[in-house]
């Protein structure tokens, strides 16, 4: 996995599919792209999507609560 991991802001995200990563220390899922930037807007709790020039560019999708250990 080291040469499909991605570093960004404290996260480390594991290429899952062509547009799906994955966190699996901080436990979140981003389907886009984890490196854009835009406006983030939480619409439901733990769901974040991030917006630019008004599209949809990915979405972060807190799973600590789903994840058992």
């Amino acid at each position: 996995y080291e040469s499909d991991l991605l570093i960004g802001s404290g996260c480390h995200y594991y290429f899952i599919d062509d547009c799906a990563y994955y966190d699996s220390i901080q436990k979140v899922l981003c389907v886009g792209n984890p490196c854009s930037t835009g406006t983030a807007i939480e619409f439901t709790d733990k769901i974040i999507a991030v917006i630019s020039d008004n599209a949809l560019v990915a979405i972060y999708l807190d799973l600590k609560d789903a994840c058992e250990e």
